[in-house]
This record gives structure tokens, sequence and C-alpha cells, in this order.
């Protein structure tokens, strides 16, 4: 195993990070990863103080704005965050709106970053900076045993 320095902090991976990142992950790995992370798996997970739902830890801005993204989720209502599959659209719709790039090039350390931090992440400093760091190496653990 190899111990890699990801985005300032310390985690261990079983491959090179690039081979994790590039090549060996799909989305379906990456948000199963997310949901291990946020809900450890519990589609009826509520989180952060009754604002976040489902595997994914989705809050209601979130969806609408991944609604606004993905018209299909207009068909849905918040509470169907719950829903596993409609959890895992709301993700796409959010990365393919405010990280399209790197959506196609499977760079799961930014989808990662804008998950946790949201639109705005690339502004984040400080302690909310070192947050994303700390996600980013929950992540890639869970990525790491895929």
């Amino acid at each position: 195993m190899k111990l890699l320095f990801i985005c300032g902090i310390f985690a261990t991976f079983s491959a090179n990070c690039a081979e994790i990142q590039k090549k060996s992950v799909t989305f379906s790995q990456f948000a199963a990863a997310l949901a291990k992370v946020e809900s450890n798996n519990n589609p009826k997970a509520i989180g952060d103080n009754g604002r976040a739902i489902g595997l994914l830890q989705i809050q209601s801005k979130c969806f609408q704005d991944a609604a606004k993204f993905d018209k299909e989720l207009n068909k849905f209502s918040y509470s169907h965050c719950f829903d596993p599959r409609v959890s895992k659209r709301v993700l796409w719709a959010y990365c393919s709106k405010y990280e399209a790039k790197a959506l196609q090039n499977n760079d799961w350390i930014t989808l990662a970053k804008l998950w946790n931090g949201g639109c705005g992440w690339r502004t984040k400093t400080g302690a909310a900076k070192d947050r994303l760091d700390i996600y980013v190496g929950k992540l890639g653990r869970e990525l790491a045993r895929k």
C-alpha cells in the first residue's frame, strides 16, 4: 500500500491516485463511496440537523438546484431523495451543472469537494478548506476499497 499526499492530508490508498481517479472508478462507484461516507449506506438517513436526507445527504437547496438543471427531477419532490436512484440522479445533475469538465474527466477529487462544499467550494479557506480535504481523504479511502 502507498501513502499518498492528497489535497493537504495523508490518505492510504491501495493503488496509484491517478488510477483511482482516471481509470478504475466509475460514476456509480463514486456515488457508492459518497453514500458510504455521507450516510454509511443508509437510504433513510437524516442528518445536518434535519436538513439533509438519504444516502447522499441531499439538502433541499441542492435538490432544487439540480432540478433546475435536470428537468426530469421535477417529476419528484425533495422527499424522493430517500430513494437511492433519485439521490444518484441529483448527484449527477449537480455535478454536471457545476463541474461538467470534472465529471467528464473522472476528476473525483473536484467532484467530492463540490458535493461536500457546495458550488462555492473553490473559495473556501482556513478550517472550511481543511474540512474539504478531510472529506476527500475519507472518500479516497472508500474508493481505494473498490
